[in-house]
């Protein structure tokens, strides 16, 4: 039955009167056109939240056409390539209102073990068949659609091929129909908006981006898993504000299995204090099983959370950007988790201090082949985006089986930066448009990770070493948790910055080049042949592991018939001696790494 549904849908696919699905993609490569646009000074802000419905699409697209040409409606050279890109770009997205899209592709990756001198070659076959669109509804200019239905089928897992920390670019990763060598998902994203140009409601399932820092944000990053959102925006010329609703999906304590009746709430402030200068204040907040549409209001989550007993999890973030010249845009967004106020003020910085940060430029010239280039520096510290759960309100029992409600994720991928807790990253990136419809990018990355395990206190490694088995993580990701059973408070999180002070670092290097042409109109459609090539190197590939495995029926003598602990210094020592072995097993299991990937995919849009 489930290989006839398979086929049944590809079928339909292929046949449907039927690409472009700009308003339900934030990956979408408009969305970068429009940022450099902005930054020359081409168009108005952008909205905060993307993807855009089809009336701001279309509104940025006849800012760009009104900026670059007269009044007689003639180009103004400067602003050549701007102008024929914008109406290629028109015609892309909304010379018809269907689309049918074939995509086949391949991924290779020969990984080389340094370490132990160990090789392997990993491959993957990928295609899609989809249609899509960005529709206007007839007989109104206040309704409009985006939709992408397509049936993806892969030969092996993401992960097989994937570089470390890149997020995957499909959505559905569930409940596959098996045929042969191939595992076939549905892969579908939709929305309608309501409104106009600027005062816009939309409903949907799609990804969600914020912020400048394109496929890469603190707080809402484009490529994180997608969910069914509820959105509202106002755009005024001196402020603009959004408001996000999403139902997003739960994983247990060990980022494990999935489940419903987990809800984020995202609001942002803008003020467009001059031409130059913006300053934003967002919150978002995790929450779940229980829901509260309070958090739909245009007022503090803060406040609003005290009316329930603040039994949810808030942060809070304050995006400066900047343009000192124009082509040029300066940006730093600052993202607050938790931090110990008492401390902070007496300046002991040694304390609980768990915060985001991102500081970058964009560069955009006018007529030039270079269409942008970017500079970032992220860091992230150990625990943002991290939260326990009690196995109930009243247990005060944490257990890796429970479904975790307030961690930062959704279907276990964070919601907001790629990389973990206790790492920073440095992000080069540029797109070259040399020739028409040639597109050229080349982006660098150095990532450092450590494992905020292998700072803890002694006191720390007898907690995990007495715990169940699977009863906490201590691989250093957002699911490592700060507090014990019982109240019990991790010294490393409550008390320490921790921020890279183990022993060991990840490093990860990476760098990439890609090019995509697409060719003149083949049988009244669009063919493109996009090739890529990725190094990278991973030095102490291993620190992502766990630590410290829970051994509790390992120490059952030490426990009474009521289960309280009655440790003594000789058993005390016997514990942190099997703690020592646990974690020179993990030191032992560290290797450096080489990854080459080369990509080819084929993509024929009618």
């Amino acid at each position: 039955m489930q290989k006839r549904c398979f086929f049944c849908a590809v079928l339909f696919c292929a046949l449907a009167a039927a690409g472009a699905q700009v308003s339900v993609d934030p990956g979408d490569p408009f969305y970068l056109t429009a940022q450099a646009w902005e930054i020359q000074g081409l168009v108005s802000p952008l909205p905060q939240l993307r993807p855009y419905p089809a009336n701001a699409i279309r509104r940025i697209i006849d800012e760009v056409i009104a900026a670059g040409t007269d009044e007689d409606g003639a180009v103004i050279p400067q602003y050549a390539r701007e102008v024929a890109r914008a109406k290629d770009e028109y015609e892309r997205i909304f010379s018809r209102p269907y689309h049918v899209s074939v995509a086949v592709g391949g991924t290779l990756r020969a990984e080389s073990d340094m370490t132990n001198d160990d090789s392997a070659l990993r491959k993957q076959v990928e295609g899609e068949v989809a249609a899509e669109g960005d529709v206007v509804l007839p007989f109104t200019r206040i309704v409009t659609a985006g939709y992408h239905f397509g049936i993806w089928g892969t030969t092996t897992e993401y992960a097989n091929v994937a570089q470390r920390y890149v997020n995957q670019g499909q959505d559905s990763v569930y409940d596959a129909a098996t045929v042969g060598p191939v595992d076939g998902y549905l892969n579908v994203n939709c929305n309608i908006a309501l409104g106009t140009d600027r005062y816009y409601a939309t409903g949907g399932i799609h990804r969600v981006g914020y912020g400048p820092f394109l496929g890469d944000g603190l707080a809402l990053n484009d490529t994180a898993y997608h969910a069914a959102n509820v959105t509202l925006n106002v755009s005024r010329p001196r402020w603009d504000f959004t408001t996000l609703y999403e139902i997003i999906g739960a994983t247990n304590n060990l980022g494990e299995d999935l489940s419903d009746n987990k809800f984020l709430a995202f609001h942002a402030l803008r003020l467009n204090i001059t031409p130059k200068f913006s300053l934003s204040y967002y919150e978002n907040l995790t929450m779940g099983p229980q829901s509260s549409f309070l958090y739909a209001l245009p007022a503090p989550y803060m406040v609003i959370q005290n009316l329930g007993g603040a039994n949810a999890n808030l942060q809070m973030g304050l995006l400066l950007e900047y343009k000192p010249v124009r082509t040029v845009k300066l940006a730093a967004d600052i993202f607050v988790d938790d931090f110990d106020v008492e401390e902070v003020a007496k300046l002991n910085f040694d304390s609980k201090i768990r915060l985001a940060g991102q500081v970058g430029a964009t560069y955009t010239p006018l007529g030039s082949p270079l269409s942008l280039m970017s500079f970032s520096y992220q860091i992230v510290l150990p625990y943002v985006y991290a939260h326990w759960e009690y196995d109930s309100e009243s247990s005060g029992h944490v257990s890796g089986s429970s479904w975790n409600y307030q961690n930062y994720t959704n279907n276990g991928i964070c919601m907001g930066a790629s990389i973990p807790p206790d790492s920073d990253k440095v992000s080069f990136f540029a797109r070259f448009n040399p020739i028409s419809r040639l597109q050229l990018d080349v982006n660098a990355n150095f990532i450092r990770h450590q494992n905020v395990a292998e700072s803890f206190s002694d006191d720390d490694k007898v907690g995990y070493m007495l715990a169940e088995k699977e009863q906490y993580r201590t691989d250093g990701s957002v699911f490592t948790h700060q507090q014990f059973a019982q109240g019990e408070h991790v010294d490393a999180a409550w008390n320490h910055l921790s921020f890279m002070s183990g022993a060991h670092s990840m490093l990860v290097c990476q760098f990439g080049v890609s090019g995509q042409y697409t060719f003149p109109r083949v049988l009244k459609g669009r063919l493109s042949l996009k090739l890529g090539y990725a190094l990278e190197y991973i030095h102490n590939d291993g620190v992502q592991n766990d630590i410290y495995p829970g051994k509790r029926a390992d120490y059952l003598n030490y426990f009474d018939e009521n289960g309280n602990l009655n440790l003594n210094d000789d058993d005390r020592k016997k514990v942190l001696d099997d703690a020592k072995v646990a974690y020179e097993k993990w030191v032992g299991k560290l290797t450096d790494k080489v990854n080459h990937f080369v990509t080819l995919s084929v993509k024929y849009t009618y």
